[in-house]
C-alpha cells in the first residue's frame, strides 16, 4: 500500500487529506506515481507522496476512475439498455427531415431511455438541473495531465464530448477562465482543442453574444482564429451537417513517449 497526502493543512479550500491506496494500481496507471514510489526519491522510502497543491475532492474523482475505470456512478436499479442506439442526427430518412418512420420512432424512445440512463449514472458530473459540470472535468483533466495518466485524460475528453452532445450544451464563460488558467493545461492541450471545436461546430453565436458574464479573452481569440482559418474544417461548417464528436484522444507510445493527437468530426 502507498499513502498519498493531498491538500494543505493551512488552506481551508483544500484541507489536507490522507489516502491509503494500492501501490500497484497507482504505479501501473501513473508514471508520476511510478517514478515517485519506485525511484530513488524520498517518497520511495516511506511510500508516501504529498500533493499539497491539489484539491482532495478532485483527487477523489481520480481514485474513482483508478478503481472502477469510469467516472460514472453505478445505477443498480436502472433498466438495461440495448447495446446500440442510433444518434438523433441519423433519424432523417428519404421522406424528408420530418419523415419519422416506425423504426426511427422506436429509436427515439430508446434515445429517451439513454438520456434518462445517462442522467442517473452521471451522478455528480451533472448539477441538480442535469447540466454538465464542465469545471469539474476541467480540473480533473488538469490533475490527470500532471499525473501523466493518459487513459484518464482520454476518458475525460470522451465524457465532455458525450455530455455536450447529449445536453446540447457548451462550457460557460467561467469555465473558459478555468480552461485558460496557467495551472490548468498547456496551450496545445487536446482539451482546449475539443472546447474550441464544440463552440465552432455548435450554434453558439447567441450564447457568445448575449451571456452576461465575460469570456476569457484568449478563448475568444483562439475561437476567432479557428473560425477564420481557411481549410477543410472551415468549409465543412457551411455544409449544414450536424456536429458529432468522435475523438480527441492522445495516443501514448509503447515507451511512454509523445503521442499523436487524433481528432475527428
Amino acid at each position: 500500500m502507498a499513502t498519498v497526502i493531498v491538500g494543505d493543512a493551512t488552506d481551508k479550500t483544500r484541507p489536507e487529506t490522507r489516502y491509503t491506496i494500492h501501490k500497484d494500481l497507482l504505479t501501473s496507471a501513473s508514471p508520476f506515481f511510478a517514478a515517485a514510489l519506485n525511484g530513488k526519491f524520498t517518497e520511495s522510502l516511506d511510500q508516501t507522496v504529498r500533493l499539497p497543491e491539489e484539491k482532495p475532492e478532485i483527487f477523489e474523482w481520480f481514485l474513482q476512475w483508478l478503481y472502477t475505470g469510469t467516472l460514472k456512478t453505478p445505477a443498480p436499479h436502472c433498466d438495461a439498455l440495448p447495446p446500440t442506439l442510433v444518434h438523433p442526427s441519423n433519424m432523417h430518412h428519404a421522406g424528408g427531415p420530418h419523415a419519422l418512420t416506425s423504426h426511427a420512432h422506436h429509436t427515439h424512445h430508446h434515445l429517451a431511455a439513454l438520456t434518462h440512463h445517462d442522467i442517473r449514472t452521471d451522478g455528480d458530473l451533472r448539477n441538480t438541473h442535469g447540466s454538465p459540470k464542465y469545471f469539474l472535468l476541467f480540473d480533473l483533466y488538469a490533475l490527470s495531465d500532471r499525473l501523466l495518466t493518459t487513459p484518464l485524460s482520454n476518458h475525460i475528453l470522451t465524457t465532455i464530448a458525450r455530455l455536450s452532445e447529449s445536453t446540447n450544451s457548451v462550457p460557460t464563460p467561467s469555465d473558459t477562465w478555468i480552461l485558460y488558467a496557467p495551472t490548468t493545461v498547456s496551450d496545445s492541450s487536446p482539451l482546449r482543442t475539443l472546447v474550441l471545436d464544440l463552440f465552432a461546430y455548435k450554434k453558439t453565436d447567441k450564447l457568445l453574444e448575449t451571456h452576461k458574464d465575460d469570456w476569457h479573452p484568449r478563448f475568444l481569440r483562439d475561437l476567432c482564429v479557428k473560425l477564420k482559418r481557411p481549410g477543410p474544417e472551415a468549409l465543412s461548417r457551411h455544409e449544414l451537417v450536424a456536429f458529432r464528436s468522435r475523438d480527441w484522444a492522445v495516443g501514448s507510445g509503447a515507451a511512454g513517449g509523445d503521442g499523436a493527437k487524433m481528432r475527428g468530426l
